[in-house]
């Protein structure tokens, strides 16, 4: 994070969407595969000096560029436009490009696409891009076109513009929302490959680790674009160097389940899950209700780890968590439910328009004092089925500590398919509060009077409710 580019860039020039990049964004993954692929090709496979030349940056000329030394190497933009083939779409993405490389006699630009786009010929692009009247950007892109065309650069910029690669290369610039994680996975598993690393004589342990690897990536670069953000007034850019991704492939303790690992894998989920969610149900919700999500998705995003594990056991209650120091990732995956997730919590997030004020109401509905938790709770109405759940959350909560506040700030759990109260013994919650949480205690406690009731209600009853 304290790494600098030498290399002066005019402010117009920066490429800067900071504020709605998330590490779990498709820019972010493909930065990460183009870095790994890098490392691949240059066979580096222990830590060399020519190593520390190499950076990612990002998020500054471009939405990713590769430096070497202080010039950039190449510039590398984006776009995750969903099967839209035709080149004109792209036009701007690629004026940027040719007109950045010209400026700053970069040898490469790349345009990284989720399909394969219509190719043309020089000259036609050529006139495309004369042809393009700027908007947004158009006291920088009236200078690349001035680049390009008054000053002659076109050819040469044209000749170190990449795209449409999809197979056969050092890396394809075509990969699929969905597949990200796949190549990023097999650039992984290409460098302990070819690093003769004892991983990858035991198969288990490999296709495991190789899985707590890439989420260390997602990691890394999530972290340093949430300091960037919350650091608006730095000049400085995002700045991962090769050596340091390097580490995260060759240290031991990179096999170690830790909180963080953890965390990522859950959230790395949710933005899946999410992404499939809108793929099935397609034409049902307008572009504003999606855009609701992303404010629960700037509040995740910015939690830290204790906080994402707490979250995700709210949500899913009736998952049984072991409490022991050691964690086991079977635990958490459980908390991960499909179901409940698309059709109860997203569902209801886009249908109501629902947007959190703070962390601590992340999934919560208020109505007349009532406080209604969004659960991934997604069961079918059987014999006993409430007290069962009640039976489970209630030893959750006995369990983890963390949980104690949820019990008494929320009234009901919202779910996909029961009505009802659990009337088993839970605990006494102003005693649980005086004894876990006595600062809470002092605010709240002496307003508790009797041990809480876990009541549980349908999301068809919520949507008549608050419509």
């Amino acid at each position: 994070m304290d790494e600098k580019t030498t290399q002066i860039i005019d402010k117009l020039d920066r490429h800067n969407a900071t504020s709605s990049w998330s590490g779990y964004a498709y820019q972010g993954k493909v930065a990460i595969y183009t870095a790994l692929a890098l490392i691949n090709e240059m066979k580096i496979y222990k830590q060399e000096k020519n190593i520390d030349l190499f950076k990612l940056e990002i998020e500054s000329l471009e939405d990713f560029s590769i430096l070497n030394g202080d010039k950039y190497q190449s510039i590398h933009q984006v776009k995750s436009y969903k099967d839209n083939k035709y080149i004109k779409k792209y036009k701007s993405a690629i004026l940027d490009l040719l007109g950045k490389t010209s400026k700053y006699e970069i040898s490469n630009s790349y345009l990284h696409t989720v399909c394969k786009i219509e190719s043309t010929t020089k000259q036609d692009l050529k006139k495309i891009l004369e042809e393009y009247s700027p908007e947004s950007k158009k006291d920088a892109q009236d200078s690349y076109k001035g680049y390009l065309f008054e000053k002659d650069f076109y050819d040469k910029a044209y000749e170190g513009f990449i795209y449409n690669v999809s197979e056969g290369e050092s890396f394809n610039t075509v990969i699929d929302l969905e597949d990200t994680e796949k190549e990023i996975k097999n650039q992984i598993r290409i460098f302990f490959e070819n690093s003769n690393s004892e991983m990858e004589n035991n198969p288990a342990f490999y296709i495991e680790n190789v899985h707590y690897i890439y989420l260390n990536f997602i990691s890394e670069i999530n972290n340093i674009i949430a300091h960037h953000h919350k650091c608006k007034s730095s000049e400085e850019p995002p700045i991962i160097s090769f050596s340091r991704l390097f580490e995260i492939l060759t240290k031991k303790n990179i096999f170690e389940l830790t909180p963080d690992t953890l965390a990522h894998m859950l959230k790395d989920q949710l933005y899946k899950h999410f992404l499939d969610f809108l793929d099935e149900v397609e034409g049902e919700f307008t572009e504003e209700q999606v855009e609701v999500w992303n404010k629960s998705w700037e509040f995740i995003d910015e939690l830290d780890n204790n906080q994402v594990l707490t979250l995700f056991k709210k949500i899913s209650p009736s998952k049984a968590i072991s409490n022991d120091t050691h964690l086991n990732i079977e635990d958490y995956v459980t908390l991960i439910n499909e179901g409940g997730l698309k059709y109860n919590l997203f569902w209801l997030v886009l249908c109501l328009s629902y947007s959190p004020e703070t962390y601590e109401k992340l999934f919560i509905l208020n109505k007349e004092s009532y406080n209604y938790l969004i659960t991934t709770i997604d069961n079918r109405k059987t014999k006993n089925i409430i007290d069962k759940l009640g039976r489970k959350i209630s030893e959750n909560i006995k369990m983890h500590n963390e949980l104690l506040p949820l019990l008494y700030d929320v009234n009901n759990l919202v779910n996909t398919h029961i009505s009802g109260v659990y009337n088993g013994n839970i605990l006494d919650l102003a005693s649980a509060y005086k004894s876990e949480y006595p600062e809470l205690y002092d605010e709240q406690g002496k307003n508790i009077t009797e041990p809480k009731k876990i009541e549980f209600v349908k999301i068809d009853e919520i949507v008549e409710e608050f419509e």
